[in-house]
């Protein structure tokens, strides 16, 4: 009877969590670069530039990558395939604010399904920020 009694309790305990819990995540990075705001949003509207220092490469260094449109620009796509890490999907750039604001579009297609937003934006003390990258 006791062990009903703890297993009712628990079961409960995960409703209410589950009842009170958000419902996503919300990633935000800030760095501060000694560079103009030209400077950066020059090199962050690239998504080829993205290979340099994305984290995500070193996982899997046999991912086949490839890019869509016309660089740098609206509607621009780099897309990839890669082992069960890393997955495929792409990025597109869907608004860019000349040296100020810049966002895409990350759809994931395989190993998780999904479509995130990704803004990367310029603050008045001249950090690019990533922001808004849900799960």
């Amino acid at each position: 009877m006791i062990v009903l009694y703890v297993l009712a309790g628990l079961v409960l305990v995960l409703i209410v969590l589950m009842l009170v819990a958000p419902k996503g995540a919300k990633l935000e990075r800030a760095i501060v670069a000694n560079v103009s705001p030209e400077q950066a949003f020059q090199s962050l509207r690239s998504l080829k530039n993205f290979d340099e220092w994305s984290p995500w490469n070193n996982r899997d260094p046999n991912q086949i990558r490839g890019y869509k449109g016309k660089e740098g620009e609206l509607g621009s796509i780099a897309w990839w395939k890669g082992n069960k890490e890393v997955g495929e999907g792409e990025q597109e750039v869907k608004l860019l604010d000349p040296n100020s604001y810049i966002e895409t579009e990350l759809r994931f297609q395989k190993t998780f399904q999904g479509c995130e937003q990704v803004l990367l934006a310029d603050h008045p003390r001249r950090k690019w920020n990533q922001s808004d990258l849900g799960f």
